[in-house]
């Protein structure tokens, strides 16, 4: 008797992160494109990203089309394809165009499965980036040779005005800031407190509001070690 050891290449996990991917993708550019913002309902799968039919392209395009590797899989997964074949209610041959339906069905599940656990996360990560301010900003200085307060605030409303909305909180606060007496306790809380939360909401990813570790009448956006 003679044995022989087959090896199989199995994808399977790759195909489905691949397409995830390609899902996170569409949820991020929905999101843009939609203009959407911090209490609106996270997209829907189906109703939202497959409306013009996208995820259902994903899906299809994940499906492997060689009959050896069909097989090889099958021999793997074949209960689990099988499985997903029936869940979906099409049918009663899950082997129908060589098995690729079932095959489709099966990373339609995991797709459906990713989505539910982790779209809202991704929805807010991506409303929270929108808040922020872009790149430009990064370890670039806003006000400098200062500590006076007034200075400092004088410099971040000429380094935000027109790139914030003119209602936003920053500025709300910083109108409180100059109603307040000048050289008064309310002016420092205003500031340390009210205006630095505000710049830190809109501070870019991977950045802080605050003085330079190297020179604290230096004020901007600094980077940050993770590690730190």
């Amino acid at each position: 008797m003679t044995s022989r050891t087959i090896k199989i290449e199995d994808k399977l996990a790759e195909y489905v992160e691949t397409c995830c991917d390609e899902i996170k993708d569409e949820l991020i550019s929905h999101i843009k494109e939609n203009d959407l913002v911090e209490g609106d309902d996270v997209p829907c799968l189906q109703n939202d990203l497959n409306y013009s039919g996208a995820v259902d392209e994903h899906i299809d395009s994940a499906v492997p089309i060689y009959i050896k590797e069909i097989d090889d899989l099958w021999y793997l997964y074949g209960n689990e394809f099988e499985a997903a074949y029936e869940d979906a209610g099409v049918g009663d041959n899950p082997k129908e165009n060589h098995g690729m339906a079932a095959i489709y069905y099966y990373i339609s599940e995991k797709v459906n499965e990713w989505y539910s656990k982790e779209s809202e996360e991704i929805f807010e990560e991506q409303i929270d980036l929108a808040k922020r301010l872009d790149s430009s900003f990064v370890d670039k200085s806003l006000s400098h040779a200062t500590m006076i307060e007034e200075d400092i605030v004088e410099a971040i409303q000429a380094a935000l005005k027109g790139v914030l909305d003119e209602d936003h909180d920053l500025w709300v606060s910083i109108e409180e800031f100059w109603d307040a007496e000048k050289g008064s306790e309310d002016r420092t809380v205003l500031l340390n407190e009210d205006i630095w939360e505000a710049m830190n909401e809109i501070a870019p990813k991977g950045t802080s509001f605050g003085s330079h570790p190297g020179d604290g009448s230096d004020f901007g956006f600094w980077t940050w070690d993770e590690d730190e």
